[in-house]
């Protein structure tokens, strides 16, 4: 769900994208400065070269031999290159290709996991700036009303309970607004740490609006194959079916050829140097292996595919319900924003101060 929330954010073709640009702006710059995804971007490069070694020929081999008696001696000199059956390298190249594309795949999940973290973080810093300033507001209400029940005690229109609540009310507002600011200072320092030290300030208070969209079956599609996880394990299913052809031409015999020089009392001889290895025993069961392990990430693959497709779906689905209770809700917060009457009411005595901050958390 997590990994959709994001795709949702960012990764929705142009037309449905958020028309906000500085979230991009923001990702953008902990994507660019992020230590820990440096770090994985080094990994996964050494990843892509390690995936080259295996495709090319072995090392050739250069022997000397010297043997000497009373009678003469005798040299030989031998340079000679082994070899796979030709089809195994072509095999090695591609699953080289492949895994070189998985590692990319491996690097935007790394990449997709961080910038979550970063949008969970922004989401919390928009919240508790909306918060605090919704805060500030009560307790500069909470400190009027302070100074008005002050001297309507004294002119003995209210009694010692309502002054006490009042009190008790501006210090709880006083309370939450320094737990809020220390849970933003919290926040704001671990942004610091996920943009590679560089300090970043949160100032929103609103949440970006995404543009109406509908996920159809075109746009559905994309989300899922965009998907890293579900890319990834692709990768991986065309490794396993290419591994299948590699270990069919593993079986096949492996060549040596060469050049083969010989030298015996002062007589040369020179000519070509072949050989054959039979490999009997060393890919005993390799494919059958192959073939299981083909298996597993196919069906591994689809179960991927799947799951993020019918998760894509229920989240769109909770998306469309929440925007319909969003606007209800809006329709009726428009028939609530009277704050003005509610202080005549308090100061009128018609309500108590209860009644006073119900109605005005309503």
């Amino acid at each position: 769900m997590k990994q959709l929330l994001f795709f949702l954010l960012i990764a929705i073709p142009a037309p449905y994208a958020m028309s906000q640009m500085t979230v991009r702006a923001f990702l953008d710059s902990i994507a660019a400065n992020n230590k820990n995804l440096s770090a994985s971007r080094l990994y996964y490069d050494a990843q892509k070269i390690d995936a080259k070694t295996g495709k090319y020929l072995p090392n050739p081999s250069v022997t000397y031999d010297e043997l000497n008696n009373a009678s003469g001696s005798y040299s030989e000199l031998t340079i000679a290159q082994s070899f796979d059956f030709p089809t195994a390298y072509y095999h090695k190249s591609r699953i080289s290709d492949l895994s070189i594309s998985k590692a990319d795949d491996l690097f935007q999940q790394s990449k997709l996991e961080i910038l979550i973290d970063a949008v969970r973080v922004y989401a919390e810093l928009v919240y508790l700036n909306r918060e605090i300033n919704i805060l500030e507001k009560r307790r500069l209400m909470a400190n009027q009303l302070k100074a008005g029940t002050d001297k309507r005690m004294h002119l003995g229109d209210v009694h010692v309970f309502e002054v006490n609540r009042v009190n008790t009310e501006f210090a709880r507002l006083k309370s939450e607004i320094q737990i809020a600011e220390s849970r933003r200072n919290s926040l704001l320092q671990k942004l610091t740490e996920m943009n590679g030290g560089i300090r970043m300030v949160v100032n929103d208070t609103i949440f970006p609006e995404p543009a109406d969209f509908s996920i159809n079956d075109s746009i559905l599609t994309i989300l899922v194959d965009q998907n890293p996880q579900v890319k990834q394990w692709e990768a991986e299913s065309m490794i396993a079916q290419r591994n299948i052809s590699l270990q069919r031409s593993l079986a096949f015999p492996k060549l040596e050829m060469g050049y083969r020089q010989d030298m015996n009392s002062g007589e040369t001889f020179k000519g070509i140097h072949a050989g054959i290895t039979v490999p009997l025993f060393e890919n005993k069961n390799m494919i059958r292996y192959a073939k299981a392990r083909q298996i597993y990430t196919t069906n591994f693959a689809d179960a991927q595919r799947h799951t993020v497709q019918n998760s894509i779906s229920r989240l769109n689905s909770e998306y469309r319900a929440m925007q319909q209770s969003a606007a209800e809700l809006n329709e009726v917060f428009k028939t609530l924003n009277t704050p003005a009457l509610l202080y005549k009411a308090y100061y009128s005595g018609e309500i108590s101060y209860t009644e006073l901050f119900t109605e005005y958390d309503n």
